[in-house]
């Protein structure tokens, strides 16, 4: 799952470093870059120079890591979309109204506690 994580981060931030991945993931830089040495052998990622700061390793997605988040997305999006087809238009409605009343929620706890939206 964190291998999962780092993807979804790095797709988000366009390009991060192996510390933001770590302090993300929860876990060290040390295991954040040995995470992201299986994905480099893998194929997924690249790590590449900073070109602001030589010392520091920026990493990227590569086309393969691109195409395999978009299918996993997709294959996300058809099973909700696969769930909600076996759902009754009452059911639905439940779930709706649960679904806005966590974002209104959310919207007032983000914005009582200075967090970011």
């Amino acid at each position: 799952m964190s291998h999962i994580g780092a993807i979804f981060h790095i797709h988000h931030s366009g390009s991060c470093g192996v510390t933001e991945i770590g302090d993300h993931l929860g876990v060290t830089s040390a295991a954040a870059s040995q995470m992201l040495d299986r994905l480099v052998q893998q194929g997924l990622v690249l790590r590449a120079e900073d070109r602001g700061d030589r010392r520091v390793k920026r990493v990227v997605l590569t086309e393969k890591g691109q195409l395999l988040l978009e299918k996993g997305i997709r294959a996300r999006q058809k099973w909700l979309q696969d769930l909600a087809d076996t759902l009754s238009e009452s059911e639905k409605q439940t779930i709706t109204s649960a679904l806005q009343t966590l974002i209104a929620e959310d919207n007032h706890l983000s914005h009582g506690a200075g967090f970011p939206q």
